[in-house]
C-alpha cells in the first residue's frame, strides 16, 4: 500500500513538473509584441509598445461559444486558411504547405469585450504587405499602433468576473498615476488551453495619455 502511495505520488510530481516546464519554457517564450517598461509597479507596468500587426476577427456573442468561434477563425488562417504570397521556407515553428502557409504561434490572443472581437498577433518582422491573404471574410489583418499602454497581470484563468475585477484595479491605478485610458481595455492571454492553470499568464491591456493640467501623481 505505501509502495503504491508512493508511485502515485512520483507520478503526480513528474507529470506537474513536466507540465510547468511545457507552460513556462516553451509556451512563456512565444513571440509577442516589442515594448519598453517605464514603470512597474507590483503587478503594474506603463509600457512604451512598438507597432504590430494583429488578425481579428468578431465573436459572434460574448460567451464561450462566441470565443471559441473566433478561436477556430484565426487558428484556421494561421495554420493554413489564407492565401500564400510567397513559399516560406521549411522552417520550425514556420512552415508552408500547398494548402496555405503556416505561420507560428504568437502570444498573446486578445478580446475586447466591448465590441467582441478577438486577435491574434502575427510574427514579430511580419507587415501587412508580406502576410498571406485570409480565406475567410471575417478574418482581417490590421496593423496596431498603441504606444504609451498600461497593462496588469494576473494568474490562472481569465473569467469575466475576473477581467472585470483587474480592468477595474487598472483604471484606478492609471488614475492615480496621473494618466487616462483612450480607448477601451483589452484581455490579452498567453497561454493555450492546454497550459497548467495556475502558471495561465493574463493582462488587462489599455492605451493611456497623460491627463491634461493634472497634478502630480501621488506616489
Amino acid at each position: 500500500m505505501n509502495d503504491t502511495l508512493l508511485w502515485i505520488g512520483v507520478g503526480t510530481a513528474l507529470i506537474a513538473g513536466l507540465w510547468s516546464g511545457y507552460t513556462v519554457f516553451y509556451e512563456g517564450n512565444l513571440d509577442r509584441p516589442d515594448y519598453e517598461v517605464t514603470l512597474r509597479e507590483g503587478v503594474y507596468e506603463l509600457r512604451t509598445y512598438e507597432p504590430f500587426v494583429i488578425a481579428s476577427t468578431p465573436m459572434r456573442s460574448k460567451d464561450r461559444s462566441g470565443m471559441n468561434g473566433g478561436f477556430r477563425s484565426l487558428a484556421g488562417y494561421i495554420f493554413g486558411g489564407n492565401k500564400p504570397q510567397e513559399k516560406l521556407a521549411m522552417t520550425v515553428p514556420v512552415m508552408t504547405s500547398p494548402e496555405g502557409e503556416k505561420l507560428a504561434m504568437t502570444a498573446p490572443v486578445m478580446t475586447q469585450t466591448s465590441d467582441g472581437t478577438m486577435a491574434f498577433v502575427m510574427p514579430r518582422g511580419r507587415t501587412l504587405d508580406d502576410l498571406p491573404q485570409p480565406n475567410s471574410q471575417n478574418v482581417n489583418l490590421s496593423r496596431v499602433d498603441w504606444g504609451l499602454a498600461a497593462a496588469v497581470q494576473y494568474n490562472g484563468y481569465a473569467t469575466p468576473e475576473r477581467v472585470e475585477r483587474y480592468r477595474k484595479a487598472l483604471l484606478n491605478w492609471v488614475a492615480k498615476k496621473g494618466y487616462e485610458a483612450r480607448a477601451e481595455a483589452t484581455s490579452a492571454q498567453y497561454n493555450s488551453p492546454s497550459a497548467m492553470p495556475l502558471l495561465r499568464r493574463n493582462e488587462i491591456i489599455v492605451r493611456v495619455r497623460p491627463l491634461v493640467n493634472a497634478a502630480k501623481a501621488t506616489e
